[in-house]
């Protein structure tokens, strides 16, 4: 079985995929640049021998004119860190299983969020929704994205009430964390 990971650049993304290969299954990562496809070969093999069951897709988004109608949920690592040691330390959590998802956002609402957060450097960030048969047609050309077209106007939605009960967790806000995220990146000069 293929595993798509999207973001496959990322702290947790990186982890899932070295997990995921050692379960066995090929993944298949979205990068930026092809530059990070080493980059990131390399911080699995600390982990598990990727052999020929990793590949990359180029999601390289930045010239379009819009972003697609896709969405997720966007949790912050501070929160995931939050809730890991919430339950190790609450008695009631003991052999419990807790979801950590954070509130669903659009990618036209995270730009949005990038503009108004993050002012100038977030210039260049589209805003604009592009139509889904735009992205369809322009996947037939651009193989990535091929990869993100059965999630065109799909809306996940996870509940964390569990956890908000038993633990008292709470996520941050979505725009909080994509804006602390994107300020992250830019002084570690990551983008």
């Amino acid at each position: 079985m293929m595993v798509l990971i999207t973001g496959g650049t990322g702290y947790v993304a990186g982890w899932c995929v070295a997990e995921l290969l050692k379960r066995g299954f090929r993944v298949r990562a979205t990068i930026r640049s092809k530059s990070k496809e080493d980059i990131v070969r390399q911080a699995v093999a600390t982990e598990t021998d990727p052999g020929n069951r990793l590949s990359f897709v180029l999601a390289d988004l930045k010239g379009m004119p819009g972003t697609p109608r896709i969405g997720f949920e966007v949790v912050d690592v501070r929160d995931l860190v939050d809730i890991h040691i919430r339950a190790m330390t609450a008695p009631e959590a003991a052999g419990q299983r807790f979801l950590a998802t954070g509130e669903f956002m659009w990618m036209s609402e995270a730009a949005n969020a990038l503009r108004d957060g993050v002012g100038d450097a977030a210039g260049k960030v589209p805003t604009r929704n592009l139509p889904d048969f735009v992205v369809r047609v322009s996947g037939v050309f651009d193989r990535s994205l091929r990869e993100i077209m059965p999630a065109l106007g799909r809306r996940h939605r996870h509940s964390t009430a569990k956890a908000k009960e038993l633990l008292g967790w709470q996520a941050r806000p979505a725009a909080e964390t994509v804006v602390a995220c994107a300020k992250s990146l830019i002084e570690h000069n990551a983008v």
